[in-house]
């Protein structure tokens, strides 16, 4: 029974790609959350899908104790100016806030701001919600601050703000529903308890 689920091909798929494998899943039903949660589908999920990790990224398995289905991944960039980055991930979670609710892109580049999180010991879901609400507090027009979508050095300051307090930093590190409140954003904030939520969690 056991060799008979290693060999299985859904977690041969797990073991080659890892989560990420899901976004072409959620994209193609409108369930992939992107600017925000205000859209369900991300023009040029492909670069941010497990084919993009795999073909931008040296991506080798990595499973928790006991575990055959070695979902995890040690990722190494090969390209570009984030390229010899090396870091445990991406997963589903992490690159979703942060490549589709920030609408970021490439791969490499939510490998960056996933590693960025890490270092400053923030949670990656957190801090992509918290990056992308300003985003769009900022598109709405709801903060004078210039906080463009897309724009993945911009990301990484506020990442920095928010771990130092400072500037908007201040608002969104008291959390999302706060940041939601004192930009009259409390409608629009997607949260369980005060938590953001993974794409893996939207039901809608």
């Amino acid at each position: 029974m056991l060799a008979e689920k290693k060999d299985h091909a859904a977690t041969q798929t797990y073991k080659n790609f890892g989560t990420p494998v899901m976004v072409n899943l959620l994209n193609t039903f409108g369930a992939f959350p992107t600017r925000y949660w205000h859209e369900g589908r991300k023009q040029g999920y492909e670069k941010i899908n497990a084919e993009a990790m795999k073909s931008r990224c040296d991506v080798r398995p990595k499973a928790c104790a006991r575990c055959f289905m070695a979902c995890g991944k040690l990722t190494t960039v090969k390209e570009g100016r984030h390229k010899g980055l090396t870091l445990e991930g991406r997963s589903t979670r992490p690159s979703t806030p942060s490549g589709a609710c920030a609408s970021s892109a490439p791969s490499r580049r939510s490998c960056h701001l996933n590693d960025v999180c890490d270092r400053l010991g923030m949670d990656t879901i957190s801090g992509g919600n918290l990056v992308a609400l300003a985003m769009e507090a900022s598109a709405q027009g709801r903060i004078a601050e210039a906080v463009p979508y897309g724009d993945v050095d911009v990301a990484k300051r506020l990442l920095e703000d928010i771990a130092a307090r400072r500037g908007l930093g201040e608002v969104l590190s008291k959390g999302i529903v706060e940041a939601g409140r004192a930009w009259g954003m409390a409608d629009q904030i997607i949260h369980v308890k005060g938590l953001e939520p993974a794409a893996t969690t939207r039901g809608s």
